[in-house]
């Protein structure tokens, strides 16, 4: 009885130390999954700029073009 009451706490002990580890982990990887989507977030918004950037340089491009043309 007292042998059983022990192997059942020294078991709760590992349990509760590997359970805590784990957790550990997770939280650990969902910090990096977050991060991750943070950046991508950023970089989506940052590319779009961009994007609209070079969009009207090609504007204002193709309209010195067109006067060039002209003369």
């Amino acid at each position: 009885m007292v042998l059983e009451n022990l192997t059942n706490l020294i078991s709760a002990e590992y349990l509760e130390r590997d359970l805590s580890y784990l957790i550990k982990l997770f939280e650990a990887i969902g910090g990096l999954i977050l991060a991750y989507f943070i950046f991508n977030v950023i970089s989506i918004i940052h590319n779009w700029r961009l994007r609209k950037e070079v969009r009207q340089m090609k504007i204002l491009i193709e309209k010195i073009d067109r006067k060039l043309n002209k003369k």
